[in-house]
């Protein structure tokens, strides 16, 4: 039987993310600040390589201008003793009922061990949380971030829970996704600056079923200043499902994004191809629409479909496979 991985009810307090006021009257607000003219960017040299072993070098205009230039990656990423990075697995199956209203996720528990077993495979090292409070859970993401990942290439972040529109849920309470996200922003986490930063959220994100539609068809050598970066970017968010819509979770075979992320992965590490994340998440999306459908019994939920969702920032190709 097919589940949501949504909210059964949600009050203003179970949220620790809350709206930001609004601008006083009277007063600017920093997006209606007047522009200033942007400067001229002159040569500067960038970090190529990972750890003690940094190497700096000019990029290139050619570089500058290439779709297919990659973050740099760590020599042997299989290698047990030299991790890629670190994935930072949090998986929440049980929650108080009294404080969050939300329901055991049956089948979480596949997805966890999927991603395990397929993020040790690309040659990260994965920690594993289960079942944490706002407070144990906000707890071990500062306490990754403030992690030396130098040598590291990349890190990645997979939240397996309930979830609403911009909020996952622990077990006793909610915290916002762009709060969550921002442990790892480049001001908040250096180490990991000018590095990928891939986050996988399997939650709801509203409560609104997507019930498909039909479809009828037819038988130089100059060089440019990168040595300051956005706080925001090297960011990539890949959510189970578009805002607010339900993502589906099945019982005894885990849920539709996990399961697919992780196949996708395996295919690509089988084939011997490199393939960036955003094309591999292009395939996830690509066949979790069109090879699943809900299976409720229900009028108003039996027959959906779910579009996975991706957001990026990144500068680069971010390889995991």
């Amino acid at each position: 039987m097919d589940r949501c991985d949504g909210f059964l009810f949600l009050t203003a307090s179970s949220s620790t993310g809350g709206k930001a006021s609004p601008t006083p009257r009277g007063t600017t607000s920093p997006c209606q600040a007047s522009p200033t003219l942007s400067k001229s960017v002159k040569p500067a040299e960038v970090t190529t390589g990972i750890g003690s072993g940094d190497r700096r070098r000019y990029l290139s205009e050619i570089e500058l201008c290439d779709p297919d230039l990659g973050y740099p990656r760590v020599a042997n990423p299989t290698n047990r003793s030299n991790p890629r990075g670190v994935c930072l697995l949090i998986n929440q199956r049980d929650f108080d009922s009294a404080k969050t209203g939300q329901e055991r996720r049956d089948g979480t528990d596949v997805d966890a061990d999927n991603i395990e077993r397929t993020f040790i495979r690309c040659g990260y090292a994965v920690n594993r949380a289960t079942n944490l409070t706002l407070r144990k859970m906000e707890f071990l993401l500062d306490d990754v971030r403030s992690q030396n990942h130098s040598k590291y290439d990349s890190f990645a972040c997979v939240i397996l829970s309930h979830g609403a529109e911009g909020i996952v849920y622990a077990s006793d309470g909610t915290i916002n996704v762009d709060r969550l996200i921002g442990y790892f922003r480049s001001d908040r986490c250096p180490t990991l600056a000018g590095k990928p930063k891939m986050f996988f959220i399997q939650a709801c994100r509203g409560c609104k079923f997507d019930k498909g539609v039909t479809l009828s068809t037819d038988a130089s050598s100059d060089s440019v200043l990168v040595t300051k970066l956005p706080i925001e970017a090297d960011i990539f968010v890949a959510n189970s499902t578009f805002p607010g819509y339900y993502a589906w979770r099945n019982s005894h075979a885990g849920s539709w994004f996990i399961q697919e992320l992780c196949k996708v992965i395996k295919a690509a590490q089988e084939s011997g191809r490199h393939h960036d994340v955003a094309s591999l998440l292009t395939v996830v999306a690509r066949k979790v629409a069109l090879l699943y459908e809900s299976n409720t019994g229900q009028s108003d939920s039996h027959g959906s479909k779910q579009m996975v969702s991706v957001n990026s920032t990144l500068t680069r190709k971010a390889f995991i496979v």
